[in-house]
């Protein structure tokens, strides 16, 4: 299964006793935003694949856990799921 997940990525940095976080990286979907995302397969499932599942989720994860989808303390039900068939 692949899956590309759009988030903020951070790094702590230590301050004076204190662990504030350094954004590093934002590619979070701003509102109204179309992105194009295209995913080779590799070259042994040439002519195997039929179909394709689609299915897009929302996930709310604390700042700590970012990248980390099994710390969701929510997650939403498909809001789109498509399967293709080629």
């Amino acid at each position: 299964m692949r899956a590309r997940t759009f988030a903020k990525t951070f790094d702590l940095v230590p301050v004076l006793g204190l662990m504030p976080y350094k954004l590093i990286e934002n590619t979070r979907l701003k509102s109204s935003e179309k992105r194009r995302l295209t995913f080779v397969l590799p070259s042994d499932l040439n002519g195997k694949i039929s179909s394709v599942e689609l299915v897009l989720r929302m996930y709310e994860v604390s700042d700590e856990y970012q990248g980390d989808i099994e710390k969701a303390y929510w997650k939403s039900q498909p809001i789109l799921k498509e399967k293709i068939s080629f």
